[in-house]
């Protein structure tokens, strides 16, 4: 077994684990995060791919599309959905938590890139992962919490 069919398949198994840990009665916020991530991810790493920045040599449907379908349409907007749906509400502790969180994901990716063949660099860097992951966690949070508005009565 290759150690990028056991990363995929352990991004599987770890998929219901992960959303177990949401609150039933914060379900609702969590779908929003994960679906509004999902949706600017794809837009992102699909610009990305196109633009041949990055190759992703081993995927799941090299037919359909050029990027990793597990990691980048499920693993990661479900990691991002948590870190916004824990997000401590002071200022200064989100600026931190930000930070953390996409040096979190910034490391797993370079991690995966190093020793894996489920990503390739061709015109990108650790510090562009950074920043897209950034971007996706703040846009995620900005997002929820605006649409959370909307939800009190």
């Amino acid at each position: 077994m290759s150690v990028e069919f056991m990363v995929l398949s352990l991004s599987w198994i770890m998929l219901p684990l992960l959303w177990m840990m949401v609150p039933k009665q914060k379900i609702h916020h969590a779908l929003i995060a994960a679906l509004f991530c999902q949706m600017l991810g794809w837009a992102i790493d699909l610009t990305v791919v196109q633009m041949r920045w990055v190759e992703y040599p081993v995927r799941e449907f090299p037919h359909a599309t050029r990027f990793n379908f597990s990691l980048f349409t499920l693993f990661y907007p479900t990691l991002i959905m948590l870190f916004v749906l824990y997000a401590p509400r002071s200022p200064r502790r989100q600026a931190g938590h930000f930070l953390l969180c996409a040096l979190g994901l910034t490391l797993f990716a370079e991690l995966l890139r190093t020793y894996t063949n489920l990503s390739a660099y061709r015109h990108w860097a650790w510090y562009c992962s950074f920043l897209t992951f950034s971007l996706k966690i703040y846009a995620t949070f900005w997002f929820t919490r605006w649409f959370q508005k909307g939800l009190v009565s």
